[in-house]
């Protein structure tokens, strides 16, 4: 059947719908993240599905006109690589920020995950909030490396998730860079502070990290950032680990090497041509066992057994006793333990600080929370891990800051974002200075 000219148009139209289709679901997946749509979730069925059918008719209509609009085709194509380069310069021109990639981790063997090393990223956090994010030669949130690092005198690693990272803030807003200004004016000496933090991370893979990677940097102050989610965190990571000559390794997903190919191609032409394309090829190769399959690591896949009842619940230390929940709580600690352990082996003085969620300290700091599906800041036992950690001070080898008592007795307001839990840049502050209260008692007092 030849397409004939009245059906040429509607073809157009129907690509343009696609593509505009394409791109939409692409982003509304991450905006609609942890729990989003079905249709988004499944948005490379959908779209191979479609694409293939538009290709189809488009495919007869090139070769039943090939002979006689030979030259339009190629005006065509010459057309679309122009305009694609054009795009793609423009962009680098009018909006930089964008030329830069999306805040990424890569899969890694040893680390789970971790940032690419010397790499600038665009960062857009909130509708108001964009920031360009650094990372060093380790692919740590710093300005330094372990050559710079290990030239001050007073050398301080912190350890932690996202709110260590300093997700929504900018660098120089993080509570790393408030303890390092706070040591050099009010200490008067030669301090640098090296922020380790990475998104989602845990006791567990923090360990695996200063052993592999911040020990380098010869800290002679280590500090250890204790979030809510580092419990769940731990069982997950646990349950996607293997042991291979003796070593703790992440089979699933190997390693990766970062790659950004510019805003056209990774924002236009991978979500719309090239991932709907290769999409039934990579199943077929991955039903024959030639392509390993693609494993996502969702943060809220987490497995717990509980009075027998498997429990799914990112902040599953809200709803029981501490009880029940002690084999986990000693499980973290025991990965805190190896930490201050191998501190210790190198010179430097370990401390856990203890961090609450804003719930803990005022419901009404975060009231649009997208978070709220997973816990509503009224669970039962939702200060059972600070309460575990207090008692863990009076008898723990190294000294433990417990934050909730800093964050309700401040009238600082707000501390958090409106949607989201992380510190603004205010919380930042209070937190670092708190963190130069107790290093200061602490470690700096002198006889």
């Amino acid at each position: 059947m030849i397409p004939s000219n009245a059906s040429h148009g509607s073809l157009v139209f129907c690509w343009f719908l696609y593509l505009m289709g394409a791109i939409s679901l692409e982003f509304q997946y991450e905006w609609q993240k942890p729990n989003p749509h079905w249709i988004c979730v499944n948005r490379g069925v959908v779209c191979s599905v479609v694409l293939y059918l538009l290709l189809i008719p488009t495919a007869i209509l090139i070769w039943t006109k090939r002979k006689e609009y030979w030259k339009e085709g190629i005006l065509l194509v010459l057309s679309c690589i122009v305009a694609l380069v054009a795009g793609q310069l423009f962009v680098m021109i009018v909006y930089p920020e964008l030329s830069a990639p999306d805040l990424a981790a890569v899969r890694e063997r040893k680390y789970h995950h971790i940032y690419p090393p010397d790499t600038v990223f665009y960062e857009k956090f909130s509708e108001d909030i964009e920031m360009e994010i650094k990372t060093n030669s380790n692919g740590f949130r710093s300005r330094y490396n372990p050559e710079d690092f290990r030239e001050h005198s007073t050398r301080v690693a912190v350890l932690g998730d996202s709110f260590t990272f300093g997700l929504g803030v900018e660098r120089d807003q993080t509570f790393s860079a408030v303890l390092e200004s706070m040591i050099e004016n009010e200490l008067e000496t030669d301090a640098a502070v090296l922020n380790c933090g990475i998104v989602s991370y845990s006791p567990l893979l923090e360990s695996i990290l200063y052993e592999g990677i911040v020990e380098k940097y010869r800290p002679n102050y280590t500090l250890l950032f204790l979030d809510a989610t580092d419990f769940s965190d731990d069982v997950r990571y646990l349950s996607q680990a293997i042991v291979d000559e003796g070593e703790m390794v992440f089979e699933i997903g190997g390693n990766e090497q970062f790659q950004y190919w510019g805003f056209v191609i990774e924002s236009f032409l991978e979500p719309t041509l090239v991932k709907p394309i290769l999409f039934p090829i990579r199943k077929f190769f991955v039903m024959v066992g030639l392509v390993e399959p693609h494993r996502d690591f969702n943060l809220y896949d987490t497995k717990v057994v509980i009075d027998g009842e498997p429990n799914h619940k990112r902040f599953f230390i809200y709803y029981f006793s501490q009880e029940k929940l002690r084999p986990y709580f000693e499980q973290t600690y025991s990965h805190i333990e190896r930490i201050y352990r191998h501190a210790q082996s190198i010179g430097s003085e370990f401390a856990l600080i203890v961090t609450p969620r804003y719930h803990h300290w005022n419901l009404n700091e975060c009231p649009e929370n997208w978070e709220s599906h997973q816990y509503t800041g009224f669970e039962p036992y939702q200060f059972e891990y600070l309460d575990f950690f207090d008692k863990k001070s009076r008898e723990s080898p190294f000294p433990i800051l417990n934050l909730l008592p800093a964050f309700q007795e401040t009238d600082r307001f707000p501390l958090v974002f409106v949607n989201d839990p992380h510190w603004n840049a205010e919380g930042h502050q209070l937190v670092g200075e708190k963190t130069f209260e107790f290093m200061k008692e602490t470690y700096f007092s002198g006889p």
